[in-house]
């Protein structure tokens, strides 16, 4: 029954919110900010839409071996899964020298470009599953798998696949609209 309650109380929050915020703020990952100095003060905080500008700065910056340069463009341009795929390539040396930094900096872009894209719903949908997969896996973020799952939840009932899917793999149960 408890179990319901939260599930219950998950979804209000959902569909209720924005998906930025898990329902409690301490489960939520606070990262090092990779921000420069002039966009906010440096230290533990959560990441805002505000930095979108300044992450997206950084990136162009960075030197991208040619294999990976336009993966970062595209990452740039608003592509989540380009952001990700960069994220972990750092995170695992794949092509380029493992670089934690680098890597949570891809890490906090791809989150904050899921966050604005699961706040818009719509054909954005697809967001919120990207978003629930971080939270689930604990990629970038805090791990919260009952976050991710209620993320994900919401992304297969938007209508996206991959999130139905993802669900179904994880052996959880889901509703399509």
């Amino acid at each position: 029954m408890k179990q319901l309650a939260t599930a219950l109380t998950l979804a209000a929050v959902v569909l209720g919110s924005g998906c930025s915020d898990p329902p409690d703020s301490n489960d939520m990952a606070t990262v090092e900010t990779t921000a420069s100095p002039e966009a906010k003060p440096q230290g533990k905080r959560a990441l805002g839409a505000d930095d979108r500008k300044v992450l997206a700065k950084r990136i162009q910056t960075l030197e991208v071996p040619e294999g990976q340069s336009r993966l970062a463009e595209n990452c740039v341009a608003g592509a989540m899964n380009a952001c990700e795929a960069l994220a972990d390539d750092y995170r695992t040396g794949v092509g380029v020298r493992k670089d934690p930094r680098t890597t949570q900096l891809f890490y906090d872009f791809t989150r904050l470009l899921a966050e604005q894209y699961c706040d818009e719903g719509g054909e954005n949908i697809d967001g919120c599953s990207q978003l629930g997969r971080m939270h689930f896996e604990g990629k970038g973020v805090r791990q919260n798998r009952e976050w991710g799952t209620t993320l994900l939840r919401k992304g297969c009932a938007g209508g996206d696949d991959a999130a139905c899917a993802y669900l179904e793999n994880e052996g959880l149960a889901h509703a399509k609209e």
